[in-house]
């Protein structure tokens, strides 16, 4: 990346005679006037499809880009979400007079939960460096057209000290309804099924917060926290 302004995202499918199939390739520009960035290039922490299939998210130091996945008869595409780049440079402190922009640190996809109008396809937490975290909820506005909704935003009942990096957030495994089987073999299965109202998330300090989605409000919460470790 010290070589060139920008990084590149390659789709490719495999059918089942083994063949290889390039769809597109996606470029992606980053901020050019971050000096660290410059010198040290991209290191990225997190690369992963979100739990609708339908949203990727690309995260590391100091970058933080999110696309909607289009999947055509013939092509798979990568095109940005309406709104994603004022929602990125506010997270990263870009549009402040920060001097050292925040970097994502944690990343958490979850599902929506059941009854959840059809447009909004998912909700991804973020933990930074500067110890906040950040809710963004993806909405399918109009047929194939992607964005971040308005209700995306800064968790401010985050009871995680200031400063103190996020050290990873995590979803909380459930045991299906129509099933008796137990969280263990839940955590086992290929496929867990996951609470859409509930996440813990850690601190570089050992602080680990319970948050919770009141089902009256649909706001997250606090629900308790405990000092793992020093």
């Amino acid at each position: 990346m010290r070589d060139c302004p920008w990084l590149m995202i390659s789709i490719y499918s495999v059918s089942r005679d083994n063949r290889m199939r390039l769809h597109s390739i996606k470029k992606v520009f980053v901020n050019l006037l971050d000096s660290t960035l410059r010198r040290e290039g991209a290191c990225i922490s997190h690369f992963g499809i979100a739990h609708s299939g339908r949203t990727l998210i690309l995260a590391g130091n100091r970058l933080l880009q999110l696309f909607s996945i289009k999947a055509g008869t013939k092509n798979i595409e990568l095109c940005d979400l309406e709104g994603a780049v004022d929602c990125e440079s506010h997270i990263l402190n870009r549009d402040s007079a920060a001097s050292d922009p925040t970097t994502v640190t944690a990343v958490c996809p979850l599902p929506m939960e059941p009854g959840t109008q059809s447009r909004l396809l998912d909700w991804i937490w973020l933990g930074l460096s500067n110890g906040e975290m950040f809710g963004i909820l993806v909405e399918e506005h109009a047929p194939e057209k992607f964005s971040v909704h308005k209700s995306s935003g800064r968790f401010k009942r985050n009871t995680h000290c200031q400063g103190v990096p996020i050290y990873a957030i995590m979803s909380v495994s459930q045991p299906s309804a129509a099933s008796a089987q137990s969280i263990y073999y839940s955590l086992t299965m290929r496929r867990r099924d996951m609470c859409p109202n509930t996440v813990l998330s850690i601190g570089a300090d050992g602080r680990l917060l319970r948050t919770e989605r009141c089902t009256q409000t649909h706001q997250w919460v606090p629900s308790g926290e405990r000092l793992c470790f020093r």
